[in-house]
């Protein structure tokens, strides 16, 4: 915690001046000032002075000024009215004359968002500080009529009239909650069945949860944040103009890289490895084996065992991923070209032996592992160890016997299936919400089944039902850039004249490149598998804002199928590439940036996307809505597991039926995309 008193005492003066300064400001963890309350005072009026330029911000005379101005006090009192509680004005700040102060919001968790040549005018009433162990302002302070700042204020010139006028002026613009009468035409609106009919919401951004974002991208922590430009910062809000409008976002992404040529089967055929050996020797793994063998001791048995937990499971998909190169070999072995003369006594064996006996090899294989570590420089310190022959034991014969309930017999369902392979969507939305880039939002895949199901439905006849029900969703690869697109033109250009076509201001995105497959859960009374022509006529064109093709024609896929059988759809689901990365559900739902971070750091493979929104009011009829009911929502941060196709594959059909499935729940108080419970 940084104190007041310490920086001022910072030599030489110029970096006193910049730490002074960036203390103060809203993305920095707050100073305290408890004990220094006119030099905190002192500095927030010198931060809200332009002219002249300041070369001393602990200067009181300059900071006395600010009062004796008088229209710079009224011009104070008058951004009172832009405070918020949410931004409308990000990130496009051609929203004009709007604000939201939503219900139980504490003042030190206002923004504001107007005029960018008020701006400076905001800084001594809404930057934030350490007072008495609490963060605040000096806009609360006020307000709550504390006797310390009033009389620092009183020392300053603000004389008691001022100070009365100053108080009730915030008491009428941030204690009421508010929200506007109409949709600004350039705030986004996104449709979601309600009721009988359709809701529609506009998103928009809590200054608090902002804030948060700003503070631990500056810290040392193990999460990577990426940078996003905003044009025209002063007029998108405080916070955006205290930083150049560059907001930092958690990066988040799946890591799903498609490289069909370096493949495990076929790096077998190449160089005639049976095994993936890097996933036993790469430093990821030898970590996990340091602290399984206690290198490096926990503090707490609830420590020790939590973390073991953890490593053990990171153990076992190590060794899923060091087999999968022979489960590959078995599963093609009739279709290829090997001889089984060629191969080495345990592959020979993993091929040939039937699925029921397949565990007699569990030694073999746990022996196999041992020697792999040992002809490592890396991992050979971890060879037949002693703390290490179990787990490692335990865990091939885990895996022998999930390999062998993966082929299960056929199983009625009452649902039928349509499965999307290897579509292409690109330049999507790769900012899933104001704070994480990675995948696209899951509303987005949402939006687009519902978008297929309207399709679908116009085309059927009065008899027939089709619902479609959830989605399972795997990302085969990820290309994630920050770019601008080139907007539309506002104007018309005359004839025969210099084009006069005018164009909004670009501005730079996160987008992604996507290549994934879809599978549909769809209740229906009807056969799919006879409308193959009205489902490749009514399949959507986009997807998160990009556009989805198709395959590309040389690869002569099978893109669009249906099934009735929950295992025949299995069995072509578990041969995906290991590079993909199916996303299932967890539970968490959370609108704390905090909250966040602390849940990711429990699981690697754990992703940060948005699962939906909360509404802050009813819905209620407003002008400018593309629905005839309309609400404003938080973003819903959650959390999605990103599962090798592997793993998938070992945990076996049941639980992929069960699992792996998101729907739509909407309700008075939220939206949110779910686990599916089977």
């Amino acid at each position: 915690m940084k104190q007041l008193r310490e920086l001022t005492k910072i030599e030489p003066v110029t970096k006193q001046q910049e730490l002074i300064k960036r203390a103060f400001m809203p993305y920095s963890e707050p100073v305290d000032v408890t004990g220094d309350e006119l030099n905190a005072l002192v500095i927030l009026l010198n931060l809200s002075l332009s002219k002249p330029a300041c070369k001393d911000y602990l200067d009181v005379k300059r900071a006395k000024s600010y009062f004796e101005h008088e229209s710079f006090f009224d011009d104070a009192l008058g951004e009172l009215e832009w405070a918020h509680s949410h931004n409308l004005k990000y990130p496009d700040s051609r929203v004009f004359g709007q604000r939201i102060i939503a219900e139980h919001t504490d003042p030190q968790e206002l923004g504001w968002a107007h005029n960018s040549g008020y701006y400076r005018h905001t800084i001594w009433l809404f930057n934030t500080f350490l007072w008495e162990g609490r963060e605040t302002s000096l806009m609360k302070e006020v307000l709550q009529g504390d006797r310390a700042w009033h009389a620092v204020l009183k020392k300053l010139g603000l004389n008691k009239g001022r100070r009365e006028k100053l108080a009730d002026a915030i008491r009428e613009s941030i204690t009421v909650p508010t929200y506007p009468d109409e949709v600004s035409p350039y705030s986004p609106q996104v449709q979601f069945p309600f009721g009988q009919g359709y809701v529609s919401v506009t998103p928009v951004v809590s200054h608090a949860q902002h804030i948060q974002v700003e503070r631990v991208s500056r810290q040392q922590t193990g999460h990577r944040f990426v940078s996003s430009a905003l044009p025209h910062p002063a007029s998108v809000g405080n916070l955006s103009a205290s930083i150049g409008g560059n907001h930092r976002l958690l990066f988040s992404p799946l890591q799903a890289t498609h490289k069909p040529q370096h493949g495990l089967l076929q790096s077998r055929k190449n160089r005639a490895k049976y095994f993936d050996d890097y996933q036993l020797t790469n430093r990821r793994i030898c970590n996990v084996l340091a602290h399984l063998c206690g290198y490096e001791p926990a503090l707490t048995r609830q420590d020790y065992h939590r973390a073991r937990n953890s490593q053990v499971k990171i153990l076992r998909k190590h060794l899923a991923l060091w087999l999968l190169p022979m489960i590959e070999l078995r599963d093609q072995y009739e279709e290829t070209t090997v001889d089984a003369e060629e191969l080495t006594p345990i592959a020979k064996e993993f091929i040939q032996l039937p699925t029921d006996e397949i565990t007699r090899l569990g030694k073999a294989l746990s022996q196999h592992a041992h020697l792999t570590l040992q002809n490592n420089k890396y991992s050979k310190r971890f060879a037949f160890h002693g703390r290490l022959i179990q787990p490692i034991r335990t865990q091939i014969n885990w895996i022998l016997k999930q390999f062998q309930k993966t082929l299960s017999t056929a199983s009625p369902s009452t649902e039928q299936y349509i499965y999307l392979t290897e579509m292409r969507a690109e330049d999507c939305n790769a900012q899933s919400s104001p704070s994480v880039v990675g995948l696209p939002s899951l509303t987005a895949f949402w939006g687009f089944m519902h978008q297929f199901e309207r399709g679908m439905r116009a085309s059927l006849k009065e008899s027939e039902e089709l619902s479609f029900i959830s989605f399972a969703l795997v990302v085969r690869s990820e290309r994630l850039f920050n770019a601008a697109n080139l907007a539309e033109p506002q104007s018309v250009a005359k004839k025969r004249v210099v084009s006069a076509v005018k164009r909004p201001t670009t501005r730079c995105n996160w987008r992604s490149d996507l290549e994934f497959d879809l599978v549909i859960k769809v209740h229906t009374n009807i056969d799919l598998a006879a409308r193959y022509q009205s489902l490749h006529a009514n399949l959507p064109l986009t997807l998160a804002g990009g556009s989805v093709f198709p395959p590309e024609l040389k690869k002569n896929t099978s893109w669009l199928r249906s099934f009735s059988c929950r295992s025949e759809l299995f069995f072509l689901l578990k041969g995906i590439d290991c590079s993909a990365r199916w996303v299932y559900a967890t539970g968490f739902h959370t609108d704390s940036f905090y909250e966040l971070l602390n849940e990711l750091e429990r699981d690697e493979s754990f992703i940060a996307t948005a699962s939906g929104y909360q509404h802050m009011h009813m819905p209620c009829e407003r002008r400018g809505s593309v629905s005839s009911m309309h609400s404003y929502a938080d973003n819903l941060l959650g959390i999605a597991k990103a599962l090798n196709p592997i793993e998938v594959r070992l945990l076996g059909q049941s639980h992929f039926f069960s699992s792996a499935f998101w729907r739509m729940r909407s309700s008075h108080e939220s939206i949110l995309i779910e686990k599916d419970q089977d």
